[in-house]
This record gives structure tokens, sequence and C-alpha cells, in this order.
């Protein structure tokens, strides 16, 4: 596997670097600065990517806006020192497959694993904020009432950033009805992963809802 980093703090960027470097399934590991450094060449052949929103001149999010309309499929997780609600929320629609917190990053390998099985990764404190966020943006509506009252717990706590073994554990379940109720959700929703799952809060409001 071949990871790209586009972060213009060299520090953090080499910090980046020596952990993806740990892990065993990338091979390579390439480096740059800048939006602009990114678009000049070699990002085609990436397998996945760690974006800096806060980059000068071509911002993170722009530079995810242009990969996906030039056909580039790979994961882009947005690492950030940012945790407004105006980010996090462009970061998901404009492709973004992650959104974690400098503050929060743990376990790349982790990390690595679910997004490149097609699932997403979005830090704790990220989902709160954009809980916040969805609540104020969007209004309720009738596909609500097709969730169960424990489809409904299911989406909050995956929502919240949990694995579906966290989820099994909290609802004293196993992670196998977990995954089935996931399945469910997702059908009763029409998404196919975490990322749609939240654009689709955001189109229901489903979030803001709450079931005795």
């Amino acid at each position: 596997m071949i990871c790209g980093v586009v972060e213009n703090d060299p520090k953090f960027a080499a910090a980046l670097k020596a952990e993806l470097e740990l892990v065993s399934a990338v091979r390579q590991v390439r480096l740059w600065n800048s939006g602009e450094a990114f678009w000049r060449g070699g990002w085609r052949k990436l397998d996945l990517c760690l974006i800096d929103p806060g980059l000068p001149g071509i911002g993170g999010i722009e530079l995810i806006e242009l990969i996906r309309a030039e056909g580039g499929e790979f994961p882009c997780i947005v690492i950030s020192a940012l945790n407004d609600e105006t980010t996090i929320v462009r970061a998901i629609e404009s492709g973004a497959e992650g959104y974690i917190w400098k503050g929060e990053l743990r376990n790349l390998a982790e990390v690595i694993e679910i997004v490149m099985g097609g699932g997403a990764v979005i830090s704790p404190s990220i989902a709160v904020r954009l809980m916040h966020s969805l609540r104020k943006r969007s209004p309720r509506v009738d596909l609500l009432q097709s969730l169960s009252t424990r489809e409904m717990q299911v989406f909050q706590a995956i929502a919240e950033g949990r694995t579906p073994a966290q989820t099994a554990a909290l609802f004293g379940t196993t992670e196998g009805t977990v995954r089935n109720q996931i399945k469910s959700i997702y059908k009763k929703l029409a998404v196919r992963n975490r990322v749609e799952l939240m654009k689709a809060a955001a189109r229901y409001g489903l979030l803001d809802a709450s079931r005795d």
C-alpha cells in the first residue's frame, strides 16, 4: 500500500510518516507540503491519503473535491486541528472517509484497516460536534419511523464513533447481532457505509431524534 500525507507542518508530517511506516500493510509513504505540490503529480498511484484541511493555497477539503472530480477513488482521511462544524460537514460532503482531530489521533494501523475495509473513522469529539451541527441544520422526517428503537440506539453509537464490537459491549449483545442491525439500518436509509450514514443524518435529522 502507498500512503500519501499532505501536511504543511514538517514536524507533524514527519511524525505521521514514521508511524505509517510501522504499519505492516504500508510499503511506501509519500509526503507533500501543499495541495499544489500534491496536484503536480504522483497522487494517482496512492491507495490512501491523509490530508490537512488547513493547507495554504489549495485547501485540504478543496483538494479532496478535486481528487473525486478527477476520478480518484482512494480513501481520504482528514487529519485536522480544526473541529468547527462547517469544516467537518464540508469534509464529509467532499467525499472524505474520515475526520480525525489531531489531538485524538490514535492507532493508525486500526484506522487504515477500517477505512481500507470500506468503513469510515470519525474522532469522538468530532462526532459530537457533527451531531450538534446536524441538529441545527436538518429537519426531522417520517423516515425515522422505519428504524426500531434498538436500531436507533445502534445508529447513535456508530455515529458517535464506536466500533461494532464496542457497540455490542455497550448493549450486552453480540458483535454479529450489531453488524446485522447496521446492515438493516444501511438498507432502510439506502446507504453503503458510515460516511453515507452521516450524510443521511444530515438530510433526515436522525441525530436530533430520540425514542422512549
